[in-house]
């Protein structure tokens, strides 16, 4: 993938990524050529059906509810990405390749892959996060795609597994697991953006991950003075459950040994 990207993005404005045993309903790419007329999309993200290895359409169910993805889980009432959505796509499970289209100089731009990529992202959600950070999002709720489950596959967005009905299960994890995963998402981006020349990603968007993955360190190891400094930031409220979050962590910060809470000078 990562050696064919580079020539698809050198051979047109668009790159419409393609699964070879998919298929495409006829008007699919006449609405990406639609969507990315806007000159600020960078990213169309459509809905699919998911069929089996005969052709034969789950009953109920889409690309979309296999994921618990609904429009307003990534943009506003105003058609643009919100906080929660650039949030959802750097958690990932969200977008699929075989249902995407994505502009040229994104998919440059995030390239190459940095090597451990696959320990935290699928490609086309990498591709999608640098979508993200660059310029607007399309969402397609037809079903122009019909994606294709096999009974034996398995990946991070095999929709079919352990679920006759094709829903995928939301994944449970503890609270520090669950922070780690995704501040270790956040520096994958927020480093490889760093690295990268590109001066087309929006300042406010890179900013928030940034401050984000700040806020989710600090979670980490709480104490009093960082949460209640985060909590007058508003942190609590835009990255979290708000009230009920400053509390639990201050009770955690109040539960940690008291060598770790205080701090004592050294000693002449």
């Amino acid at each position: 993938m990562e050696k064919l990207l580079p020539r698809a993005a050198a051979s047109g404005e668009i790159v419409v990524l393609c699964d070879q045993d998919d298929r495409w309903d006829p008007q699919k790419l006449a609405a990406v050529v639609r969507a990315f007329q806007k000159g600020s999309t960078t990213l169309w993200v459509g809905n699919a059906h998911l069929i089996d290895e005969k052709g034969k359409r789950y009953p109920s169910v889409s690309l979309w509810s296999g994921v618990h993805l609904v429009s307003s889980d990534l943009l506003g009432e105003d058609g643009l990405l919100h906080e929660l959505g650039l949030r959802r796509l750097v958690l990932g499970q969200t977008v699929t390749g075989a249902a995407m289209a994505i502009r040229s100089d994104v998919v440059s731009a995030a390239l190459p892959f940095p090597p451990n990529l696959h320990e935290a992202f699928l490609h086309d959600g990498w591709l999608a996060v640098f979508a993200a950070l660059t310029g607007d999002i399309v969402m397609e709720p037809r079903h122009l795609t019909e994606y294709r489950q096999h009974e034996r596959q398995f990946t991070a967005m095999s929709l079919v597994v352990g679920s006759r009905e094709g829903h995928r299960p939301r994944e449970r994890a503890d609270r520090d697991t669950t922070i780690r995963a995704e501040t270790a998402r956040l520096d994958l981006v927020l480093n490889a953006v760093a690295a990268t020349d590109s001066q087309s990603f929006r300042a406010d968007r890179v900013e928030h991950l940034q401050s984000l993955r700040n806020f989710l360190v600090m979670r980490r190891r709480p104490t009093f003075a960082s949460v209640f400094h985060h909590f007058a930031k508003g942190d609590y409220r835009r990255f979290a459950n708000s009230a009920r979050t400053f509390i639990l962590d201050l009770l955690r910060a109040f539960r940690r040994p008291t060598s770790l809470r205080l701090h004592t000078g050294r000693v002449a």
